[in-house]
């Protein structure tokens, strides 16, 4: 450290919060990922790299030994591990997501490139620790490197390394400007929104490295007390003339420090970048969709490892003793467990809020026992608005049913209740069930198909969600379920409402039949029966032919009476659809057809079979109505 506060703090609160969040990032793309895959491998090990790395820089930076102590020398053979391992590890990532396994033109590309920085890696990594060619940490901090081969008078790991890595983060450009389709629509939107961020990082990795290969190269032009240094006076002559003495090692310290500063600022940046793209777009996961609760922990995880970083950085930098360092850690995990608490808890309380529209009464018996009532109408609307505006949050949606339910849902619910509706419905195959982009011209931007049993039930059309952000695999989960949902009730509200008005009129003409059966019985049929009688009595003779032409007449009345009552189907089918169908049509029917023929294909009767019986019921009075 420089002892000067103001400075050493911040430093290594910025080291401290940058090792913590790789931690806890690497861990949460391994436990969180759908697939355990080779780049989810390469990422954790990156981001556990990182930390690594950052953990040795901390230690570095507190420790209170000398240059020359045995612990500052292994800390700083282990800062050096991940730093040779990062820039190819990284460039694996990227690749990776650019579709390097299943993009031949990227393949081609980069197949030569990354086998020259593997092999370019592992040479340094053998001559840095199998031959012993690492300066050690108090020949590095006085530029002693009278031991190191050197390329023109400088150190071979300060001309290497800063090309090594200088390549590796300029080959990332080209997988992240020209990556590979997405395998999904969705995906390739995320991807998209997802690559200005990974640009981003690897802008700043630019500049991180353009700032250590400056210093490596002030180092290499700066000599120590027993080395000279020929690099820039063999190949940059214009600088022959700069001494190199005290003031020059001063000015060179002074500039690592500043460097080591805007550095760990640079690296932090990149952190956010990543791992925003991470949580906001999963685009590393695997998942085809983000979800909501990885972004809540990704806000915490910052929070907790800045408020480590500040606090655990101050301690450090004033030199206070490790039990006060350790009762500020204690004091701060505390605190940031209740405030953790707290949120939850208020997070709960909200999702309770947003889920009450959802759990209420549809009041579908309301709505189908009083005509002309709206209130079930009402409350799909006001569930749908609700799902649109606190769940999806999105200024535009549209529930629209089709297939099956198309003839029994007629009215698609909207928000806004006058909100427009595309000029034609997007087709989707059968086995499609992602979410699907729209051209743009319309308030819609997606479209989600919605399945049941018996197939598609309809499709729920979506705007741009406020913000321009994607949506969570939690929020689209929530929309198939409500949007199934709503359609079901309004198709089981339709479908009830006819059946009870297909009952009242039944029952309507019962009761006129039943009016004009007592009526033509009391004041045609009786009278005629007992003129017959009382003529057979009297004058059984001579009016037997009277009598027998009255009689006639009443048969056939009471006959014309019986063709006029209405059919009824039973009050219930006796579980066989296609004989209760058969006899619907042939037998109670028949009457309102000039000529009947039943027939059923081959494998109606096992279709037949296997509906449940309430489908089979729903079946058997929707064709009566249907044949009515």
């Amino acid at each position: 450290m420089t002892g000067f506060f103001w400075f050493d703090w911040p430093l290594l609160a910025l080291s401290l919060a940058n090792g913590i969040v790789l931690l806890w990032l690497g861990l949460v793309v391994l436990l969180n990922t759908e697939r355990r895959t080779a780049g989810v491998a390469l990422l954790v090990a990156a981001a556990w790299l990182g930390s690594a790395f950052f953990a040795a820089h901390t230690a570095i930076l507190a420790s209170g030994e000398g240059p020359a102590s045995a612990a500052l020398n292994l800390w700083w053979e282990i800062g050096w591990l991940p730093l040779l391992a990062l820039p190819l590890t990284w460039y694996g990532v990227v690749l990776w997501y650019g579709g390097f396994g299943v993009d031949p033109g990227l393949r081609r590309r980069h197949r030569l490139p990354l086998a020259l920085l593997g092999l370019l890696f592992v040479a340094l990594v053998v001559a840095f620790f199998a031959t012993a060619g690492l300066p050690s940490f108090v020949d590095a901090v006085n530029l002693r490197f009278e031991g190191t081969l050197s390329f023109w008078g400088a150190p071979w790991f300060l001309v290497l390394y800063p090309l090594y890595m200088l390549a590796a983060l300029a080959l990332c450009f080209d997988a992240l400007l020209r990556p590979a389709p997405a395998p999904t629509r969705y995906g390739a939107a995320g991807r998209s929104r997802a690559r200005p961020w990974l640009l981003t990082a690897n802008s700043l990795l630019v500049l991180a490295g353009a700032l250590v290969t400056a210093i490596m190269l002030w180092v290499a032009r700066t000599p120590g007390p027993t080395a000279t240094n020929e690099l820039f006076r063999s190949a940059l002559p214009s600088l022959a003339g700069w001494s190199a003495d005290a003031a020059a090692a001063r000015r060179l310290a002074l500039a690592i420090t500043w460097a080591d500063l805007l550095i760990s600022a640079l690296l932090t940046g990149v952190i956010v970048c990543i791992s925003y793209a991470l949580v906001q777009y999963e685009v590393f996961s695997g998942r085809p969709l983000p979800r909501h609760a990885l972004r809540r922990h990704w806000r915490e995880a910052w929070l907790l490892a800045a408020g480590y970083g500040i606090v655990v950085g101050a301690a450090l930098a004033a030199g206070w003793r490790p039990v006060y360092s350790l009762l500020l850690t204690a004091l701060l995990m505390t605190l940031f467990f209740a405030l953790l608490g707290w949120r939850t808890f208020a997070a709960q309380t909200d999702f309770v809020r947003r889920l009450q529209p959802f759990v209420v009464s549809t009041h579908l018996v309301e709505e189908v026992i009083t005509p002309g009532a709206g209130s079930g109408a009402q409350d799909a609307g006001a569930t749908f608005a609700a799902l649109c505006d606190e769940v999806l949050q999105t200024d535009y949606g549209a529930l629209v049913a089709s297939g099956a339910l198309a003839d029994l849902v007629t009215q698609p619910l909207r928000y806004p209740a006058d909100a427009p509706l595309p000029p034609s419905l997007p087709r989707f195959d059968a086995a499609t069930d992602d979410l699907l982009p729209l051209a743009p011209g319309t308030d819609a931007a997606w479209a989600l198909p919605l399945h049941g049993r018996q197939g598609q039930l309809g499709v729920l059309l979506l705007g741009r969600r406020r913000g321009d952000g994607l949506y969570t695999e939690e929020e689209i989960a929530i929309a198939r379920a409500i949007g199934e949902r709503l359609l079901d009730l309004q198709a089981t509200a339709a479908l009830a409402r006819r059946l009870l008005d297909l009952t009242r009129v039944q029952w309507a003409e019962g009761q006129v039949a039943d009016r004009q059966t007592r009526r033509v019985l009391h004041d045609e049929i009786l009278p005629d029966l007992h003129a017959a009688l009382i003529t057979l009595r009297h004058e059984p003779e001579a009016q037997a032919e009277q009598a027998v032409d009255l009689l006639a007449a009443v048969h056939r009345q009471i006959a014309d009476l019986l063709r006029a009552l209405p059919v009824r189907p039973p009050a219930r089918p006796s579980g066989r659809l296609l004989e209760d169908l058969r006899r619907l049509v042939t037998e109670e029917m028949a009457p309102r057809f000039d000529s009947v023929r039943f027939a059923a294909g081959a494998d109606a009767s096992g279709t037949a079979a296997r509906l449940r019986p309430l489908t089979a019921e729903v079946t058997f009075y929707a064709v009566s109505e249907l044949v009515r």
